[in-house]
């Protein structure tokens, strides 16, 4: 495929509270300033930023940016991908981080430049297979992170809290979350292994260090190591968890409390006696049960305009 020399925006405008629409503008007079060719598409609802991705890729741009939250940059990757190929593989994405939680900004560390860096960084990503209720099994793919348990009782509840609490939103429904929350029994393989069968209050799969909105959940993790980052709570109470390992999930401190757990695999089965709801990047998606493997280096990453 030939490549066009239009770079493509893809815009959340309600991100951040209209920090998207904000980050827009600004990227916008720059590349006016600069005579840089560029579409721009604004997504509407959920799932807009992916098919518009996917699009942007067919019609042959050579780099597409997401502008927007987490959510939008877990969407704009999902576009890049289908039936685990890349569907332009020379393509480039780029993030101007726009939203509440701003964890791929966090990764990145996305600077303000006035030119796209011309130097890529190939990452991995995550390929979750899960089940979906409606329709059966699915297949998604995540930057940052896959949980179930506690972390995604923490998404659904900052969910509701977003608009009240703004950048205090994933603290305050960490503190909610925790008030209700009871441990699941759930079933894990690594890389094929025999099943352990334990009673958790969460299991992340991390990819990279940062989730819910700059909490340092698995300090160890690379984004180029081709490994994945597992991290469970298990045997804690409501408020040890509150009081300790909250604060010190922020600073990256509580991997050696006796209640954490870090295991490094390849691929991982995740199971529970009863169906639990899992979060991709902080967006909800399906339930138990998932698999997931590791897409090394596949993904070309680059500074964005901002």
């Amino acid at each position: 495929m030939a490549f066009t020399d239009e770079i493509a925006f893809i815009v959340n405008p309600v991100a951040g509270r209209g920090g998207g629409v904000e980050a827009w503008r600004r990227a916008e007079s720059k590349l006016a300033a600069k005579n840089l060719p560029y579409t721009a598409s604004f997504t509407d609802g959920p799932g807009d930023a992916t098919v518009l991705t996917a699009k942007a890729l067919r019609d042959g741009v050579h780099t597409v940016v997401s502008i927007g939250g987490d959510g939008t940059a877990h969407e704009v990757v999902n576009g890049f991908f289908e039936r685990g190929r890349l569907l332009q593989p020379a393509a480039r994405v780029a993030f101007i981080s726009a939203g509440t939680g701003n964890d791929v900004g966090r990764l990145f560390q996305l600077r303000e430049a006035d030119l796209l860096d011309e130097t890529t960084t190939y990452v991995d990503v995550l390929r979750i297979r899960y089940s979906l209720e409606a329709s059966g099994p699915a297949e998604r793919y995540a930057l940052m992170h896959v949980g179930a348990g506690l972390v995604t009782e923490v998404v659904e509840t900052s969910n509701r809290l977003k608009n009240r609490l703004g950048k205090l939103v994933y603290a305050g429904g960490s503190a909610v979350a925790l008030s209700r929350h009871r441990p699941s029994t759930i079933r894990v393989s690594y890389d094929g292994g025999p099943a352990d069968r334990e009673t958790m209050n969460l299991i992340v799969v991390a990819n990279g260090t940062y989730a819910g909105g700059g909490m340092r959940i698995a300090p160890p993790a690379s984004m180029q190591d081709g490994l994945l980052d597992v991290v469970t709570l298990r045997g804690a109470g409501r408020l040890e968890m509150l009081f300790r390992l909250l604060p010190a999930v922020y600073r990256g401190s509580h991997m050696g409390h006796r209640a954490i757990r870090h295991t490094q695999a390849h691929t991982i089965m995740v199971e529970a006696d009863d169906p639990l709801a899992i979060e991709l990047d902080g967006e909800l998606a399906g339930t138990t049960p998932i698999w997931i493997d590791v897409l090394p280096r596949t993904l070309p990453v680059c500074l964005p305009l901002v």
